[in-house]
């Protein structure tokens, strides 16, 4: 009977601790995060250009003020036309903050005041309902985060019947990216576009070597 009376203390204390924790835990006190995300990686100013998928694991952490580091592991399958790529973005970044969900309204309703009386200006009124719906899905996106950065990384694999060895396995890139983030408790839902300029080990792709990349991925967080 002891035995039970106690399970149930512990077990009833554990559910106390975790409501407190829901209750007091904002995203706006978040100053670091894990996120996983899934995307795909081309590249950019080609006509029909095949998708590279992509699965990236990464931790961001505020270090003073809004500013950041980041860094994480990336893999790429296939890795343009090698069989895969393997990377770990390093990368400086500036997180503002994350603004309230009744400014983030505010802001979408004022939005959607001026793009309506623009629309009706200009003759545009069947834009009217989808530039408010616009407006308000973006007001969502809470939370930015700008960031430069560095990607090493390595070709690995045949496919197309080149080696990696053929033109060198390691890689670097030059990283210019944004995420927007829906906040949610301790979660988020992100959104990631990215540019790349090749500086070592360009990729190959349509036959030619390419310096700038284009990616775009989708995933979520874990704010703490």
């Amino acid at each position: 009977m002891k035995k039970l009376i106690l399970t149930i203390a512990l077990c009833g204390m554990g559910v106390l601790a975790f409501a407190q924790e829901a209750v007091r835990f904002r995203p706006e006190f978040s100053f670091r995060d894990i996120r996983a995300e899934y995307g795909v990686y081309t590249a950019a100013g080609v006509k029909d250009a095949p998708l590279n998928r992509t699965f990236t694991l990464s931790y961001t952490a505020n270090f003073w003020g809004p500013m950041a580091y980041k860094a994480g592991v990336q893999g790429m399958f296939p890795g343009f036309d090698y069989g895969m790529h393997v990377g770990i973005p390093l990368a400086i970044a500036y997180r503002p903050g994350i603004r309230s969900l009744g400014n983030s309204l505010l802001t979408a309703a004022e939005m959607s005041i001026s793009d309506t009386v623009l629309n009706g200006y200009y003759g545009t009124t069947d834009r009217i309902g989808s530039d408010i719906l616009a407006n308000f899905i973006m007001a969502l996106f809470r939370r930015s985060e700008y960031y430069v950065g560095l990607t090493p990384g390595l070709y690995s694999g045949t496919f197309n019947g080149l080696t990696a060895d053929e033109y060198g396995q390691f890689s670097l890139t030059l990283d210019v990216g944004l995420v927007l983030s829906i906040p949610i408790w301790h979660f988020s839902l992100n959104i990631h576009p990215a540019y790349h300029y090749g500086l070592a080990g360009y990729p190959i792709q349509a036959g030619n070597l390419r310096r700038s990349m284009f990616s775009i991925a989708g995933g979520i967080g874990w704010l703490f």
